[in-house]
């Protein structure tokens, strides 16, 4: 992708899937099955930013500021994708499929 950069050397490298919604929408809030359990997360890669304000909403609930910032649709619980665990092995070669497509 960067061929200038073929002979830099990165020492950590970083590998793994996506936390990806259903909805296509970060979630921020507790998690419904584990009271007590708080979490930020699904971003769709826009991490950075989207990691900091979520971040700093899931501060503001789990200390008991209810500023009234978090966006409704941040905030609704997440839904499951279909085929359950069987995605971890579907997932693999759609990567591999999409890497392919970026490369041409």
């Amino acid at each position: 992708m960067f061929p200038a950069w073929t002979n830099v050397e990165a020492p950590n490298m970083w590998s793994g899937m996506v936390s990806l919604a259903r909805n296509k929408l970060p979630y921020v809030g507790e998690i419904p099955a584990s009271k007590g359990i708080w979490t930020a997360m699904c971003y769709h890669g826009n991490g950075v930013a989207m990691g900091s304000y979520a971040g700093k909403l899931v501060a503001d609930m789990v200390l008991g500021r209810a500023t009234g910032e978090c966006p409704e649709v941040m905030c609704k619980p997440l839904t499951k994708f279909p085929l359950g665990r069987a995605r971890r092995i579907l997932m693999p070669p759609v990567y591999a499929q999409l890497m392919l497509q970026d490369c041409f």
